[in-house]
Formats: structure tokens, sequence, C-alpha cells
């Protein structure tokens, strides 16, 4: 009886140790997940940035002439273009 008692005691010791050690590894698992999922967001957000940064850098649009913009304008106000060149540098 003796005996039956100390591989009960002992069986029960082994599983609990083991169900604690595979719920200590889940919940790493999830923090390391959560961790890893973070670090994605923040490094697509910084790579986003600089592109953008980088474009507005080098990117300058030639600003447009007013008689381009009336050009472009004049049927919404109903009004007749009357000549229209456009200027080269």
């Amino acid at each position: 009886m003796k005996r039956a008692k100390t591989h009960i005691i002992l069986f029960m010791a082994v599983t609990t140790t083991v169900l604690y050690t595979v719920y200590i590894a889940f919940h790493n698992s999830t923090e390391r997940v959560n961790t890893q999922i973070d670090h994605a967001f923040k490094s697509a957000i910084t790579e986003d940035y600089n592109e953008r940064l980088a474009y507005i850098s080098y990117y300058h649009p030639e600003p447009t002439n007013w008689d381009i913009k009336m050009y472009t304008i004049a049927p919404s106000l109903h009004q007749k273009v009357k000549s229209y060149t456009i200027r080269t540098r």
C-alpha cells in the first residue's frame, strides 16, 4: 500500500510539473508572438515613413502657371480660353 501511494504521489508531481511547464511555454510563446507582431507593425510604419520621406526629398512638382489653370478651370466657369501657349524652360 505504501508503494502504491508513493507511485501516485510521484505520478501527480510529474504530471503537475509537466502541465506547469507546458503552461509557461504557451504563455511565453504568446508573449513572443505579440512582441513580433508589434515589431512588424512598427517596422512597416517606419519603412513607409522612410519611403515617403525619400519620395518627398527628390520629388518637386513644377509650379503650374495661371494660364494652364485657367485652361483647365474655364469649362466649369463658363469662360472661353482666348489663347493658350505652353511655356517650357
